[in-house]
């Protein structure tokens, strides 16, 4: 299960900001991990049987496209694109795309 860290009292090793309050990095929120999280609650909860949450949780296809795109500014930079498909025993599955800066995969 997840876990959410609360807000501590600011020690003296902080970073102050312009308007005096404490600078701490923002906790890194991963959707897909999010997903896989609420995917594995959700198959505890029904009681799946492992080997049907292994077939549900790795994908059937996935495709990565490279898409290199000038900028306003002149600088040239590469996003890359996946289209991801899971179980398609139920018929054809939707399309869902999706354009990120990130340079790896999230597997």
């Amino acid at each position: 299960m997840a876990t959410v860290a609360k807000p501590t009292a600011p020690t003296k090793t902080d970073r102050r900001t312009s308007h005096g309050a404490a600078h701490r990095p923002r906790e890194h929120l991963n959707p897909f991990r999010i997903a896989q999280i609420q995917f594995d609650m959700a198959a505890e909860f029904l009681k799946l049987d492992p080997g049907l949450r292994q077939i549900l949780r790795t994908p059937k296809r996935v495709l990565e496209v490279s898409m290199p795109t000038k900028m306003d500014n002149g600088q040239v930079k590469v996003f890359t694109g996946y289209r991801v498909q899971h179980n398609v025993s139920r018929g054809p599955v939707r399309a869902a795309s999706v354009i990120t800066p990130m340079s790896r995969s999230t597997k």
